[in-house]
């Protein structure tokens, strides 16, 4: 049976490299949220995605509060967060985008197509049981060692990623795509229990950048295929126009940040009995009388 995975310095919390490595990440990580989410880049004069929401449906609809339309418009600017999504809406053609050239953007149309049917393959609900029931079996089987030490972590970890993502969903309240397709609401309404403004951070994402860092830890040679396999899903999510772009992001860097603190403090605990009976032995061998 192969050794215990090892956590590399440079990803180990509880070591100067790793806490250096993952204070730059969150550091980089929120200045490209706040640009993302925040920053005006670009122009609404002239922009067919902005003027296709105005469609006939859209404005016979009573319901849809077409304000903050208006209220960009004056602005002037769009950030990369509603033109992306603006974008893939209008590519998906559905509801009140109407667009007459989809020859020319079928490669798009099949990604979404793809994203709709492997999007729930990082559902947080469903990884959290399927390790559960991992966890669970180990203990019914009463297996120890490496393979309990791996389940154990992958469930605590996903533990720990789903509670700080909840608590950032609720903290945050981001309305979701929807509500500027169908609400023309963007607001951040901190606290709120609507599930319309729990869009940041994405559960999906979360699940897999745990996921992601448990399969790197134990795998590290197909690091590639787990990272590809992460990065898809956040793209699943803002393809299906469940989630912005930096919702994603946030999701996948709470995962990976959840499983890397506990696989840091695993492998602390799992190291620290190693030397104990040699200091045990050493303190014995002084207080024996002399003879």
């Amino acid at each position: 049976m192969n050794s215990l995975p090892t956590l590399p310095r440079s990803f180990n919390l509880l070591h100067s490299r790793g806490q250096v490595t993952w204070g730059a990440i969150w550091l980089l990580s929120l200045l490209l949220i706040y640009f993302g989410a925040f920053w005006p880049l670009y122009p609404v004069d002239g922009d067919s995605t902005l003027d296709s929401l105005l469609q006939p449906e859209s404005v016979q609809d009573s319901n849809v509060d077409l304000s903050w339309l208006q209220a960009a418009g004056d602005a002037q600017s769009l950030s990369f967060d509603v033109q992306a999504l603006l974008y893939i809406h209008q590519l998906q053609g559905n509801r009140a985008i109407t667009v007459h050239h989809f020859s020319r953007h079928e490669w798009g149309r099949t990604l979404m197509l793809v994203s709709k049917y492997t999007t729930d393959l990082a559902k947080g609900e469903v990884v959290l049981a399927l390790m559960f029931l991992a966890v669970l079996f180990v203990r019914i089987k009463r297996v120890s060692g490496e393979i309990a030490v791996r389940s154990n972590t992958g469930l605590i970890g996903m533990l720990v990623a789903a509670s700080l993502a909840w608590v950032s969903k609720i903290g945050a309240g981001r309305a979701r795509p929807n509500g500027l397709f169908y609400h023309g609401d963007l607001d951040w309404i901190p606290f709120s229990l609507q599930n319309l403004h729990h869009s940041f951070p994405s559960g999906h994402s979360t699940a897999a950048g745990a996921l992601m860092m448990v399969f790197i830890f134990n795998f590290p040679r197909l690091w590639l295929l787990w990272i590809g396999a992460a990065l898809w899903i956040c793209a699943t999510r803002v393809l299906t126009l469940n989630h912005w772009p930096t919702d994603t992001w946030m999701g996948l860097l709470i995962g990976a940040f959840s499983v890397a603190l506990v696989s840091s403090i695993t492998q602390l605990r799992r190291e620290s009995p190693v030397q104990e009976p040699a200091r045990y032995q050493s303190s014995r061998k002084t207080v024996l009388p002399v003879e």
